[in-house]
């Protein structure tokens, strides 16, 4: 998908986010569109905001780790990586990008 075509989807998306704010799909392809374009923050904010609707949903939260240190928001991030000690990912995520890079 062109760079064009991930702002095309980013209006759409954020339309669909004002007209149905609980539609938590909207949200996260939303933030995955802000993604692609190194739209951090805002697709943190959108990340954020499908996490709250969905909370179960440990992938997209570990995303939105992601998503924060992108963002500069390292301390956030490690927040996140800190909620999931058993997951191997994550530790090893938060190990490489946090703890080392301090």
């Amino acid at each position: 998908m062109g760079a064009g075509k991930f702002s095309e989807a980013e209006v759409k998306l954020r339309a669909a986010t004002t007209l149905d704010p609980k539609q938590s799909e909207a949200f996260i392809l939303l933030a995955r569109a802000l993604a692609a374009q190194e739209k951090w923050a805002e697709a943190a904010a959108a990340m954020a905001k499908y996490n709250e609707l969905k909370p179960a949903d440990t992938s997209a939260q570990l995303e939105l780790a992601q998503y924060l240190e992108k963002a500069k928001k390292p301390a956030d991030a490690a927040a996140i990586y800190r909620r999931f000690p058993r997951d191997p990912a994550a530790a090893d995520i938060f190990h490489i990008n946090i703890v080392v890079a301090h």
